[in-house]
C-alpha cells in the first residue's frame, strides 16, 4: 500500500471546516485506491519554514512514499489530490490563487510545456505540492 503524508503547518492552531472536509473525503478516495493517507499538522508556529522543516523531519521518520503539503486555509477536491499522486515525477503541484485583490497565482516564471502534459516553472507555492520520498531525502 502506498503511504502518503498530508502535511499542514498551522499558524493559529486551527484548520477550517472546508479543509477538514477535504481531508476526510481525500482519505476515503485514496483508501479506495490502495493509498494510506496520514494527516500531520504542526500547530502554533509563526514561521512557516520552521513548521515545514519539523513536518518534513517527522514525515521522513514515518517512511512515506510521498509528502503532500497543503496549507491550512485551502480546500480541494479529493480527485485533485489523487491527480498529484498519479504524476510520475518527484515534485508536482497545483497553481492556486494568491490572496489579493489582483488575480495572481503562486507560480514563478513563465510556464513551459513538458512532455507529460505538465508545465515546467521556476517556482511554485507549497500550498498544494507533492514531493516524493526520493526528492525529500535528497533535499534533507
Amino acid at each position: 500500500m502506498r503511504k502518503v503524508i498530508l502535511a499542514t503547518p498551522t499558524y493559529d492552531r486551527s484548520v477550517g471546516a472546508d479543509y477538514h472536509f477535504s481531508v476526510v473525503q481525500t482519505i476515503k478516495l485514496c483508501a479506495k485506491n490502495n493509498i494510506d493517507v496520514h494527516p500531520l499538522l504542526w500547530p502554533g508556529e509563526a514561521l512557516v519554514q520552521h513548521a515545514r522543516n519539523a513536518l518534513a523531519q517527522l514525515a521522513l521518520q514515518m517512511e512515506p512514499n510521498d509528502i503532500v503539503w497543503v496549507d491550512a486555509d485551502h480546500s480541494w477536491q479529493p480527485e485533485w489530490f489523487l491527480r498529484l499522486l498519479n504524476h510520475d515525477v518527484d515534485v508536482v503541484g497545483a497553481a492556486y490563487p494568491k490572496k489579493s485583490d489582483k488575480e495572481e497565482y503562486a507560480v514563478r516564471g513563465i510556464p513551459r510545456d513538458a512532455e507529460n502534459g505538465l508545465w515546467i516553472v521556476d517556482g511554485l507555492g507549497t500550498g498544494f505540492l507533492r514531493v516524493s520520498k526520493r526528492a525529500l531525502k535528497r533535499l534533507w
